[in-house]
């Protein structure tokens, strides 16, 4: 029944607009320019309500078409067309793209903003006081109440905070973030054009007293409090750099950090308290409670820990790290100490480095020693030059100079022995007198005392010889059973001598042995062949090559050499090589003998070169001695590069050979074919 009552009263609608200018619910006295006029006093108009997605899916829908969006909660009207439809909200702080109050829905960013459309700053105030700008024109960006006020031409600048860079005028790349941050700036400068530019103050008050100082960084409350003229200084905490007046290049980062700090440069604290005291000193850093705390005037020291350097004054280029390193110090220089206690002691001694728990902890005066591990060097006094790697290492030594231990225990006996170097567990152990070694592995050379310029490398290395020199022993258990004699190469797992006392002897390979003096051994007793499994290669990457020319000279330089057999004088050659006069071991004038009485086969080096330089050839292969005791040398493999040369101009001369000799075929057939002819022309005019 109800529909029928709707479909009457649409009937009644659409006759009644036929003869009238409007419609008027619940009024007789429609307006006349409205064609539906509703009136009612407690009823509204419900339009049609769906979703977006049912929205969007209207097919064809008209221009102005109305509708309401259940999911936005917005009217929605297609300002559109047809084809193309756009629905846009309407209402309250929505239409004309206005931004709305309460919030915004289904803006569309590209195109709904605040801000200006032409090149204008966009300005903001609270209580009528300026509050903000953001100038796209001299890039100043400013924000907070007076904050930036006083600027005319100043550029690139950048205020956030009450008060921040209130005073500058002409300023320019400055940054102050914090409640009258770089407050002064610029203010009754004398010098217009020498205002403070490129500062950075974050927080309340930093460099609040800054009027011409450049490049400075403030951050925390206080910072570069008292900074009037002072240059590239970083401060960043509570009252950093409070003090500072006109010093540069300083960095604070802490409370308190190089608090009373007026003139000093280039000086870095981090750290609660650390270089409180400083007034002029330059160049330190100290990191840490209390590091370098009592400095006044010692430059480019270096602290890191609780009271490291704590009591130095005016030494100068220390590096102390960890707690109490360098606690001694007063006027020492260029030391490092790194690690509890390290160099406790040291008073004035100089050029130390201490690395680990209580190393170098005994040093007074000594110099230039590298310690690094527990208890490393722990007894040395006067001791000079020496390295120590591992705990215990060279612990005991008090006067021996410039020797190298790695590892534990390392050196551990040596008194007075210099230059030894030892690397790993209880190498050269027993050293008490002995220098000029070098023991790597473990308990390498470990019996050794006296023996001195011994190599081993290799557990167990050389470890029964107890006054042997000038070995080299290389390989696990290498030379382990025998107290060489000196001048010997032993290379090799397990490779040794068979005899006491052997010099001049080399071994080479896992168990080779050698036998005798001045003899070579490659290889075990079960070695067959000695091979390669490819040749020795030279580097010849094209990418690397510069300055390629084909100059080499191939059948010139080649038809001047002239190959030979010799025999060589070894002795004569070692004694002008090595500078010996004189040969007194009768062993090693047999070797001499019997190498002097091969026959051998190849070129002289001085005619080689003569033939070189007759053809003009820079040739690589010839090694021309640098001084009067030098030799001469040739490198036999570089003589393939003018032999392949050669080669190829043979072989063009033989395809020139190959060419003529065809032309000539040629012309012996054509030949023989025209005295054929005239032999048959003959023929038949006898006939």
């Amino acid at each position: 029944m109800r529909r029928k009552l709707v479909l009457v009263q649409l009937l009644f609608l659409a006759t009644y607009c036929a003869y009238s200018q409007g419609i008027g619910i619940g009024t007789t006295s429609p307006d006349p320019s409205a064609a539906l006029d509703i009136t009612s006093t407690n009823e509204g108009l419900l339009i049609p309500r769906m979703s977006t997605t049912a929205i969007n899916g209207i097919t064809s829908p008209a221009k102005g078409l109305l509708v309401y969006d259940s999911v936005t909660n917005q009217f929605k009207v297609n300002i559109g067309t047809p084809a193309v439809p756009n629905f846009q909200a309407i209402g309250s702080g929505v239409s004309n793209n206005a931004w709305n109050l309460i919030g915004n829905i289904g803006l569309n960013p590209g195109n709904n903003f605040i801000g200006t459309v032409d090149n204008q700053p966009l300005h903001f105030r609270i209580n009528n006081l300026p509050s903000g700008t953001l100038d796209p024109v001299t890039g100043n960006i400013f924000w907070g109440l007076t904050a930036g006020s006083s600027n005319t031409s100043g550029f690139s600048n950048i205020a956030i905070g009450t008060n921040a860079l209130r005073s500058n005028t002409t300023g320019s790349n400055l940054v102050a973030i914090g409640d009258s941050a770089l407050f002064h700036n610029g203010e009754n400068n004398p010098l217009p054009d020498a205002l403070g530019f490129s500062n950075t103050a974050i927080g309340s008050k930093a460099l609040l007293s800054n009027t011409i100082g450049n490049a400075n960084t403030a951050t925390g409350t206080n910072a570069l409090f008292s900074n009037t003229e002072g240059d590239d200084n970083t401060a960043n905490g509570v009252g950093a750099l409070f003090s500072n007046t006109i010093g540069g290049l300083n960095t604070a980062v802490g409370v308190g950090a190089l608090f009373a700090n007026t003139e000093g440069n280039d000086n870095t604290a981090t750290g609660w308290h650390s270089l409180h005291a400083n007034t002029t000193g330059v160049s330190n850093v100290a990191n840490g409670f209390s590091a370098l705390a009592s400095n006044i005037s010692g430059d480019e020291n270096t602290a890191i820990g609780f009271s490291a350097l704590d009591g130095n004054t005016t030494g100068s280029d220390n590096t102390a790290t960890g707690i109490n390193s360098l606690l001694s110090n007063t006027s020492g220089n260029a030391n490092t100490a790194n690690g509890n206690s390290s160099l406790f002691s040291n008073i004035n001694g100089t050029g130390n480095t201490a690395i680990g728990n209580l190393s170098l902890f005994s040093n007074v005066g000594g110099n230039f020693n590298t310690a690094t591990g527990h208890s490393s060097l722990f007894s040395n006094t006067t001791g000079v030059s020496n390295s120590a790697y591992g705990s215990f290492s060279l612990q005991n030594n008090t006067a021996g100079i410039a020797n190298t231990g790695f590892g534990n225990q390392t050196l551990f006996s040596n008194v007075d022995g210099r230059d030894n170097t030892a690397a790993g567990d209880q190498s050269l152990i027993q050293n008490t007198s002995g220098s000029n070694n070098t023991a790597v592995g473990v308990q390498s050379l470990s019996a050794n005392q006296l023996g001195n310029g011994n190599t081993a490398v290799g557990g167990n290395a050389l470890s029964a010889s107890t006054a042997s020199s000038n070995n080299t022993v290389v390989g696990f258990n290498a030379a382990f059973s025998f107290n060489l004699g000196s001048n010997n190469t032993i290379i090799g797992a397990e490779a040794d001598a068979n005899q006491q006392g052997v010099t001049n002897a080399t071994a080479i390979g896992a168990g080779a042995i050698v036998n005798a003096s001045n003899k070579v051994r490659i290889g075990n007793n079960a070695v067959t062949v000695i091979e390669g499994q490819v040749p020795f290669t030279t580097p010849s990457d094209g990418r690397f090559k510069f300055n390629i020319n084909e100059d080499v000279k191939g059948l010139d330089f080649i038809m001047k050499l002239r190959p030979v057999t010799y025999q060589f004088d070894v002795k004569r050659f070692d004694m002008k090589s090595n500078n010996n006069s004189s040969i007194n071991s009768d062993v090693v004038l047999a070797a001499y003998d019997e190498a002097a009485a091969v026959r051998r086969t190849g070129f002289i080096a001085q005619e080689v070169e003569n033939a070189a330089n007759a053809v003009g050839y820079n040739f690589s292969g010839i090694i021309k001695p640098k001084t009067a005791d030098d030799h001469y040398s040739l490198s036999y493999e570089s003589f393939v590069v003018p032999l392949v040369k050669a080669v190829q101009e043979q072989q063009q001369m033989i395809d020139e050979l190959k060419k003529n000799n065809e032309n000539q075929r040629r012309l012996n057939e054509n030949l023989m074919r025209r005295i054929e002819k005239l032999e048959s022309a003959g023929s038949s005019v006898n006939q």
